[in-house]
């Protein structure tokens, strides 16, 4: 098996298990899940789906020296997210804690598929690959970094950040001992500032959040009109999407289509539409220093100022009006772009 990734070139896979986990529906369905949560013709940056992110953490995992168990664990980490990712936990109003839906439900969607016996042929447990958190390589608690968190985020900052960055972080990563660390402080240093840029200006983000809840509002609208059910998110996106353009609610019409324009808002301290504080995605990446082991921030005075900053930024939230020419937002809780 050929794979041509965007991030880290050409592979050939040569693994059976890897093979069959990859070709198995619940490994392919991730194919229609958008890794952003609103859909690409909704939003107002780049994208790439759950299936790009799930094969790069089992790219970058091989890269890196880890293990076949390892990079098993690696495909198969984000196979338990619903149609719209994390947005889904912004129906469950879960949007102030962790977004942890996906985490809650992982061990089994994996355990009531079809992997079991996949990986069982092979001589791996079912049980070790359905807990990601097993392997440090795979997943850990931020601002340390890993698969999950690495991939995500240089498949982000090479569409729009840094088209160079990503190759030249791959090649300083190096992996030993349960750890991720860089070889130099400069290249770890310039990915920890591209990944704040991706959560100021994109994760956290004013309009991210403008799009995100109002697309939240028509899924809970066409839920609320019997148009979806909540089950139809265990599913893919498309069928859905179809329903919503399909419907005859007006308000879900229109928002649909200001949202596939630009979407018009403003910040605002009185009388806010929208009032949110989204997680902070950070890293602090280790280095190796001198025979030692050393964060950036403990490197680098300016960064450890600019996470500050950043961190401080976020905590403060984001409080915006929506401009409506036609619509009350409060009324109809949807939008129009003027």
């Amino acid at each position: 098996m050929i794979i041509d990734d965007a991030v880290y070139g050409t592979w050939n896979i040569h693994e059976p298990v890897l093979q069959e986990l990859i070709n198995v529906p619940s490994v392919q369905r991730a194919k229609d899940v958008s890794q952003m949560g609103v859909p690409d013709r909704m939003y107002h940056f780049p994208g790439f789906s759950r299936y790009e992110h799930c094969v790069g953490a089992m790219l970058i995992t091989r890269k890196l020296g880890g293990t076949l168990e390892e990079q098993v664990t690696a495909l198969l980490h984000d196979i338990s997210h619903t149609a719209f990712s994390h947005l889904v936990d912004w129906l469950l109003e879960k949007h102030n804690t962790q977004e942890g839906l996906q985490d809650d439900r992982h061990k089994e969607v994996v355990m009531c598929s079809e992997i079991p016996a996949i990986v069982k042929k092979y001589g791996f447990s079912p049980e070790r690959v359905a807990h990601p958190e097993n392997f440090p390589i795979v997943d850990n608690h931020a601002p340390d970094i890993c698969a999950d968190r690495l991939d995500y985020s240089l498949r982000e900052i090479r569409l729009w950040v840094d088209r160079s960055l990503p190759e030249g972080c791959v090649n300083d990563l190096v992996y030993k001992r349960g750890r991720i660390y860089f070889q130099h402080s400069d290249i770890a240093e310039e990915y920890a500032r591209a990944f704040l840029q991706c959560q100021m200006q994109h994760w956290g983000g004013a309009e991210t959040i403008v799009r995100w809840e109002s697309f939240a509002r028509v899924l809970q609208r066409a839920i609320q009109n019997k148009i979806i059910s909540f089950e139809d998110f265990y599913g893919t996106e498309q069928p859905i999407l179809e329903r919503l353009y399909q419907c005859k609610d007006q308000h879900i019409a229109r928002t649909l289509h200001a949202l596939e324009g630009k979407v018009q808002f403003s910040s605002a301290e009185e009388d806010p539409d929208i009032v949110r504080r989204k997680k902070f995605r950070h890293v602090d990446p280790w280095v190796a220093v001198n025979g030692m082991y050393r964060k950036v921030s403990e490197i680098s005075p300016e960064f450890k100022k600019h996470l500050q900053h950043c961190r401080e930024k976020n905590e403060q939230g984001i409080r915006v009006k929506v401009k409506v020419p036609d619509l009350s937002w409060s009324r109809h809780g949807d939008i129009i772009s003027s």
